[in-house]
C-alpha cells in the first residue's frame, strides 16, 4: 500500500524577488522589537515610537527613486503669518528635484538619524503619521494631527499662480501603525475612528505592518470606501476580528456620500501599498488596478506529494 502525504498548507509563489522585497518590512519590525525591549527600562516608554518613525522613513528613502526625498519636519506656506506655529510631522515626502530646504534642525541627541527639515507646502507630495499600536486612541491622535494640515489643503493653487501657497493637487496623507495587538482585535472604535467628519484632502487611510498571532508576512491596509447606502460595522466579539477578518466600519455621510473604511490582511499588501503610493506621487494611480506586480505572491494551487 502506498501512503500519500499531502501538505495541508500550499506553498506560496510569486513574482521574482517577492520574498526579498518583504524583508524590508521584517527588518523594520525587528528593529522596532529591539527598541521596545530597550524602552522597558526607560521612565517614559517612547523610544520605540521614535525608532518606528525612523525605520519607516529609512525604508521609504531606500525604496523611492531619487526625485523624491523623505524627512520629518515642518510644512511652510507663504500664506501663513509667522505668528502661526508650524506643526511637526513624522513623515514628509517631497519633490527633491525642485524643492528647497528652508532650514534643518538637528535632533541627533534624541535619535540616531534625528533631524527635521522645513519644506515649502507647494513641494510636499505626502504626509504620514506613524504610531506603534493600532487602537482607537492612536487613530484619533494621528488623524487629529493630519487635520492640522487643513489651512494647506483647503484650496488648490491655480496653475499660473507664481507664489504657490497650498499642497499640490495630487497630495496624499495617511497613517502607519507597526502592530495591532490581540487586546484590540474587537475594538469597533479603532476602525470607526479612521473616518470622521473632517476628512483631509488626499486621505488614503492607513497601513498596519503586523497583527499579533498571525503570520508576520501579512500586512493590513485600511482602505476608504464610498457607498450610496449606509454601512454598518462588522467588528465585535460576536462578529469579525480586526486581525482575522476583513471588517467594515460604520459609515458617515459626507458631501452626499456614505464613507467608511475596510481593513484587509494579505501577504501582498506591503507591496501593493508601496507601489500604489509611488503611483499616487507620480500622478498615474488608477483605482482598482495593481500599480505593479513587483513583490506580489499568491497561493500555489499545486500541493506537493511524497510516497
Amino acid at each position: 500500500m502506498v501512503l500519500l502525504m499531502i501538505d495541508e498548507i500550499p506553498r506560496r509563489i510569486g513574482t521574482q524577488g517577492w520574498k526579498q522585497f518583504l524583508t524590508n518590512k521584517k527588518e523594520m519590525l525587528n528593529k522596532f522589537d529591539r527598541a521596545k525591549e530597550y524602552a522597558k527600562i526607560h521612565e517614559v516608554e517612547t523610544y520605540h515610537g521614535i525608532v518606528a518613525e525612523e525605520q519607516f522613513r529609512e525604508w521609504l528613502t531606500n525604496f523611492f527613486p531619487k526625485k523624491y526625498s523623505v524627512t520629518s519636519g515642518y510644512i511652510i506656506s507663504q500664506s501663513q503669518s509667522d505668528e502661526i506655529k508650524a506643526p511637526h510631522f513624522d513623515v514628509i515626502i517631497y519633490d527633491a528635484m525642485n524643492s528647497p530646504i528652508l532650514w534643518t534642525e538637528d535632533h541627533s541627541g534624541l535619535s540616531r538619524n534625528g533631524r527635521s527639515q522645513a519644506i515649502p507646502a507647494e513641494h510636499v507630495l505626502a504626509v504620514f503619521e506613524v504610531k506603534s499600536q493600532f487602537s482607537a486612541s492612536t487613530v484619533n491622535k494621528a488623524l487629529d494631527h493630519l487635520e492640522d494640515l487643513k489651512p494647506l489643503y483647503d484650496e488648490i493653487d491655480k496653475p499660473d499662480v507664481l507664489n504657490k501657497q497650498y499642497l499640490p493637487i495630487n497630495f496624499v496623507c495617511g497613517m502607519i501603525f507597526f502592530e495591532l495587538n490581540i487586546k484590540n482585535q474587537y475594538s469597533k472604535a479603532s476602525l470607526n475612528n479612521v473616518i470622521r467628519g473632517n476628512i483631509p484632502r488626499g486621505y488614503i487611510g492607513g497601513l498596519i505592518l503586523r497583527g499579533e498571532g498571525i503570520p508576520e508576512e501579512n500586512t493590513a491596509v485600511i482602505d476608504i470606501l464610498l457607498s450610496e447606502s449606509e454601512m454598518c460595522s462588522t467588528v465585535g466579539s460576536d462578529k469579525v476580528s480586526l486581525i482575522t477578518g476583513s471588517p467594515l466600519s460604520d459609515s458617515i455621510c459626507f458631501n452626499g456620500k456614505h464613507i467608511g473604511s475596510m481593513l484587509t490582511w494579505s501577504e501582498a499588501n506591503f507591496s501593493i501599498f508601496a507601489f500604489n503610493l509611488l503611483s499616487r506621487l507620480s500622478g498615474i494611480y488608477r483605482p482598482g488596478y495593481l500599480s505593479s506586480m513587483h513583490g506580489m505572491s499568491w497561493m500555489n494551487p499545486e500541493r506537493h506529494r511524497s510516497s
